[in-house]
């Protein structure tokens, strides 16, 4: 976690009527017994269903430009025996962006809307590349004025915000959750909270209040005081919605939980967590173990337990986790929401990189992370641990808001109408371009959607 004192865009600075709404989402009983969403009711039986459809296909690698990644010879030692790998780590290296004359064949135009329609046959990166290709349109929604510093933290100062994440609910329009560097002690400490804000038409938001925080004394107690297990910043939220047959919306939120000496002989180690909230009710359930890292993460050999988790809806009813550990991405299945076992943790293979958001089309995986030019991706086969060079999805915008780079990147597509929009941060760093003034949110709106379309038939159709 880099030390934790931090927001979700440190691999980009390497680089160079809502009365109801506002108290919708505070603390209730923990009565709550969680029943298995849609969402995972397959999950875990996925895994070997894709593992054998790669070998049949002999998928072994796959090749964009002719650039693949190379075996890093310096990275932190693997945890043993009991996570399993894909293959061997390979470090993340970013290409020049893709450039094109803007033209497309009648044919290539038939291949484009049969992938479009079924998504379940793209087995290739340069078929994701056609997907990819877009024309883009780019609005700032929050700088970190336009939201106020927590009313229970006096004194405190709003940073940066990142990490957007949004879902639809027919209650409340776009439901946007997302994490707000929030300083106290003046200036000494970051207490990283995660916020959330709604919308009528996915680019227009409004902050409504804070939704889960960390432990209260982080901001009254000097960090030599905290207790050993404190959670001195929850942030990098990832949430998926489910409506009910009742009519009721359950909404699960998981977050990065930055804890002060999960182990004594470790100052700070990373956790997962997971809150449900009925969006009629508020909170029902809170589990910052949700997925706890075992000594194999979290240890003085400089694993900093998971941070920066991210659901990949495979299709409506499989689910991933995945997350980052010491510069390496790993996943896991989501077979329940109370509680995962780090045995079923898989390295996927990929290293130098500190933040990801998967999505998985077909028999690929497409992994996107933090870039200074753009959003970069890389793809490669499901179970399959091999990854193209990165290619580019989106541009800096040419605004203020993202002037220095983007990340967090998170595609939306509307469950219904199957609209899309790629919400990210966006990077302003400071005159010596050493580290971030801010972080703003903003979102990259597609002319054609083509990405969105063939998610959008993949998961909910």
């Amino acid at each position: 976690m880099g030390g934790l004192n931090r927001i979700k865009f440190k691999f980009a600075l390497l680089f160079a009527g809502f009365l109801l709404i506002l108290g919708l989402f505070q603390n209730c009983s923990h009565g709550f017994s969680p029943e298995k969403p849609n969402f995972i009711l397959n999950s875990g039986n996925d895994e070997a269903q894709t593992s054998q459809n790669s070998q049949e296909e002999g998928a072994a690698n796959i090749d964009v430009n002719n650039e693949t990644q190379s075996e890093s010879q310096n990275e932190t030692s693997e945890p043993e025996s009991s996570v399993s790998n894909e293959a061997n780590s390979t470090p993340a290296t970013i290409s020049t962006p893709p450039t094109s004359n803007g033209t497309t064949s009648n044919s290539e135009n038939d291949i484009l809307a049969e992938l479009i329609k079924n998504p379940q046959k793209i087995t290739s990166a340069n078929e994701v590349q056609k997907l990819m290709a877009d024309e883009w349109t780019y609005k700032e929604i929050f700088r970190k004025t336009d939201i106020p510093p927590p009313a229970d933290v006096p004194g405190s100062v709003v940073k940066a915000i990142y990490s957007p994440n949004v879902v639809y609910s027919k209650s409340y329009g776009y439901v946007m959750v997302f994490g707000v560097s929030v300083l106290c002690q003046n200036g000494t400490v970051a207490r990283d909270t995660v916020a959330w804000a709604n919308s009528q038409d996915g680019l227009n938001f409004q902050f409504q209040n804070y939704l889960i925080t960390p432990d209260s004394h982080v901001c009254t107690q000097s960090p030599s005081q905290w207790p050993e297990g404190t959670a001195f910043q929850i942030n990098d939220p990832a949430a998926i919605l489910t409506p009910l047959a009742d009519g009721r919306e359950i909404l699960y939120v998981t977050y990065t939980v930055s804890t002060h000496r999960l182990r004594s002989d470790v100052s700070e180690c990373g956790r997962i967590g997971m809150s449900i909230f009925d969006m009629g009710k508020g909170l029902q359930y809170r589990n910052d173990n949700y997925l706890r890292p075992n000594d194999r993460f979290c240890n003085p050999n400089g694993w900093y337990g998971f941070s920066r988790p991210a659901f990949n809806r495979i299709n409506q009813y499989t689910t991933e986790l995945w997350f980052d550990s010491t510069g390496r991405a790993f996943k896991i299945p989501v077979s329940n929401v109370t509680q995962l076992d780090p045995a079923n943790i898989t390295n996927v293979g990929i290293a130098g990189i500190l933040d990801v958001e998967v999505f998985t089309l077909g028999s690929v995986n497409i992994l996107m992370t933090n870039g200074n030019v753009g959003v970069p991706y890389t793809v490669s086969k499901r179970n399959v641990a091999s990854w193209t060079g990165f290619s580019y999805l989106t541009d800096l915008s040419g605004q203020q808001w993202d002037r220095d780079g983007q990340g967090s990147a998170h595609v939306f597509v509307h469950p219904e109408t199957c609209k899309s929009f790629v919400y990210m941060g966006g990077v302003e760093l400071n005159s010596n371009k050493t580290n971030y003034e801010t972080i703003n949110i903003g979102a990259a709106i597609p002319k054609n959607g083509n990405l969105g379309k063939a998610l959008c038939n993949q998961i909910y159709q």
